[in-house]
């Protein structure tokens, strides 16, 4: 599931925790684990995993990777409450969408009969 935060101060750097090498449009090094880039405002970001109180997510639509923008595809570490206040604020309609996705997924859950 995805999201693209409307309101979060997006343009300050990150640091990249991709195990290998991420390409970036027109710069001649990848950015490696531990580097540093920045997240374009309104990129939309994919979950992949939550550690204790932070959540690993994937840029799926960023920049172009431009110097310094982080590419499509760089993973990084958010805090738990920097995604919960982004899903709550979120108000495009993808986000809609993966809230209903979301709401669906729980009630399946919570059926009696529900086998993981």
């Amino acid at each position: 599931e995805g999201i693209t935060p409307q309101e979060w101060n997006w343009g300050h750097s990150i640091r990249v925790m991709n195990p290998d090498p991420v390409s970036r449009y027109g710069a001649a090094e990848p950015l490696s684990f531990g580097d540093e880039c920045e997240v374009d405002n309104g990129s939309h970001i994919i979950l992949v995993g939550t550690d204790t109180n932070r959540r690993l997510v994937r840029l799926s639509s960023g920049g172009k990777g431009w110097k310094p923008s982080c590419p499509n595809g760089t993973l990084f570490f958010i805090t738990e409450e920097e995604w919960s206040t982004a899903v709550h604020r979120c108000t495009s309609e993808n986000c809609h969408e993966a809230e209903r996705r979301r709401v669906i997924r729980l009630l399946k859950e919570a059926e009696p009969n529900h086998q993981p």
